[in-house]
């Protein structure tokens, strides 16, 4: 049996997750379709063939730490987005090779989502931001797959093929359209990037596991959507308001809180 991820960003009959937005908006488990943010909310913010490992060290060259571009879009960072992304992709990749058959229809912190149907989107954000390092203007809803029998198989191929693309020179720099404004695509891995930490908290809540990402990694993207987003989210975003936890917490609970997510209701 397959799954399908469409162009919406969610599989057939499978509504938009945490809260009903007006017609045209894509909710906050799938950061790949993130709707236009309204003006209110202000952004900042700062691959491969070579096999994931969550160790991997940062590619030659990697940037000192920096702030890059004014206003609405602007980039901070010390350690490459594409060499956090390879670690994050590390991290869910083994979550989704834990995941059993048994668990597929199971429930997901996304309600209306099963384990089956998130794991088809994850593979579709990477076909998406594969065709978005290749040239592509980044813009709402992500292309429809078709989840097959190895879903980690699949996964890792893809993501494999994403992070390749995105090292190829110039691929980062390039402007595209953003959700606020035009910036640098590399602004637009960053979304990946969080989708991938913040998927991966979902699948490991729904299979009863552990996700095991760095902590480094997901600070970073902590940095990163704390730029973007304040606790209390104005009228018409898409992410519910931030459920705070203190700073003695898993740095990715942290970040799944900050996104909105109901941590101690799925929690063990």
């Amino acid at each position: 049996m397959r799954s399908v991820a469409t162009a919406g960003g969610h599989p057939p009959s499978m509504p938009a997750c945490e809260r009903r937005t007006p017609p045209g908006w894509v909710l906050k488990c799938a950061a790949s379709s993130l709707p236009d943010w309204p003006s209110s909310v202000r952004m900042a913010h700062r691959g491969t063939s070579r096999a994931l490992q969550s160790d991997a060290a940062p590619s030659p060259g990697a940037p000192p730490d920096r702030r890059v571009g004014d206003g609405a879009v602007a980039i901070v960072g010390a350690v490459g987005v594409v060499d956090l992304d390879r670690r994050a992709a590390a991290g869910l990749a083994a979550l989704i090779d834990a995941t059993s058959i048994e668990h597929f229809e199971a429930p997901t912190p996304c309600p209306d989502w099963t384990v089956r149907a998130l794991m088809a989107h994850v593979v579709a954000g990477n076909v998406k931001y594969t065709e978005i390092s290749l040239g592509r203007d980044w813009s709402r809803g992500a292309p429809e797959i078709e989840l097959d029998d190895d879903p980690a198989a699949m996964y890792r191929r893809t993501v494999g093929a994403m992070l390749e693309a995105w090292e190829r020179p110039g691929a980062l720099e390039r402007e595209t359209p953003l959700p606020l404004g035009r910036g640098p695509a590399e602004a637009a891995l960053y979304l990946h990037l969080g989708e991938t930490l913040v998927h991966g908290w979902d699948l490991a809540m729904a299979t009863g596991q552990r996700p095991a990402f760095d902590d480094d990694v997901v600070e970073a993207s902590l940095t990163q959507f704390r730029s973007w987003l304040p606790p209390q989210r104005p009228p018409g975003s898409p992410f519910l308001d931030a459920t705070l936890l203190g700073e003695d917490a898993a740095a990715v609970d942290r970040l799944a809180g900050y996104l909105g997510r109901h941590v101690t209701a799925w929690s063990p």
